[in-house]
């Protein structure tokens, strides 16, 4: 693992193996992983960055089963057409109106 620590591909790498959404066993990235979580690191290895999703495009339903296939949480475009899809599922008996206040008025008179 130390000999990794100064490869110049360490991001490359990572991205290539993806290891916490594949469950890897072995060594990528200078550190050690174990069903997809670091046991160990070498040391002075800088932080992994956040990776680009491989979902699709973001906001769409294909891009919510994108990110389920893959096991990712869902981004913010995508949390809020999954709702929107929930909703419309749901159908019109999930949406509650208010009655008019002019109606509740009259019948409390």
């Amino acid at each position: 693992m130390e000999g990794c620590a100064a490869c110049p591909f360490i991001v490359r790498c990572y991205d290539r193996v993806r290891p916490a959404a594949n469950h890897f066993d072995g060594v990528c990235a200078a550190r050690l992983w174990v069903n997809g979580k670091v046991a160990a690191s070498a040391e002075g290895v800088e932080p992994l960055p956040k990776l680009p999703t491989q979902a699709g495009t973001c906001g769409t339903s294909s891009g919510v089963k994108g990110h389920r296939r893959l096991g990712e949480p869902l981004c913010g475009e995508c949390r809020v057409t999954a709702q929107r899809a929930d909703v419309r599922r749901a159908g019109a008996a999930s949406i509650r109106k208010r009655a008019s206040r002019g109606k509740a008025l009259a019948s409390a008179a």
